[in-house]
């Protein structure tokens, strides 16, 4: 489990790919994964990953299938940067939101706007709107944001300066793809009413 809360960001600097699976390696300036062991998780842009190798400051992971399938991952390149963040601990802190690190799917940036000091970006997730409400959370690229507004198939979040400043998304382009997990609770509530 993950708050959604990026504590850093890593870069890739291994790929192997094999048709719909790969694996990867991912490399932070400091000493990142020093305190973690191979077997525990780190969520890599909203994906719960599994060290399988590590140093100080690379880890190596597996990516399956399903995730390739329904993650940005498929458009991973050497050198691009992630999200990271380590497992929560049962006595740590949830700043953010209860985040599984199980992404539901993308979403494409179609509006980029900036008010003052706050940065508007509009998603297309036609797949995953009916879980997603306004002032609800919403989990993109691993961050834990709310949904300013949710509206047909788009719905719109403002990043405060701090979160441009020490998170990857302010940077992505109009038509970037993003992963998204909902919120937890929304799938559950969801799942009860269709029944």
């Amino acid at each position: 489990m993950f708050t959604g809360i990026v504590s850093n960001v890593g870069r890739i600097t291994r790929l192997v790919r094999k048709q719909h699976e790969m694996q990867m390696e991912i490399t932070t300036k400091d000493g990142y994964f020093t305190d973690l062991t191979i077997g525990q998780s780190v969520m890599t842009n909203g994906v719960c990953l599994t060290i399988t190798a590590k140093t100080a400051t690379s880890m190596q992971a597996d990516v399956m299938m399903p995730t390739f399938d329904t993650t940005n991952f498929k458009y991973l390149k050497i050198n691009d940067e992630v999200h990271l963040e380590k497992a929560l601990l049962a006595n740590g802190r949830l700043d953010g939101h209860v985040v599984m690190g199980h992404v539901d799917g993308v979403g494409k940036i179609t509006k980029k706007q900036l008010v003052n000091q706050t940065l508007w970006l509009e998603i297309y997730a036609p797949d995953q709107i009916k879980q997603i409400v306004t002032k609800g959370s919403i989990a993109i690229d691993g961050m834990s944001l709310t949904v300013v507004k949710a509206n047909g198939p788009r719905f719109t979040v403002a990043l405060i300066p701090h979160t441009q400043a020490v998170t990857l998304l302010a940077n992505k382009p109009i038509g970037a793809v993003v992963n998204l997990e909902t919120d937890i609770l929304a799938k559950y509530l969801l799942r009860g009413v269709m029944k």
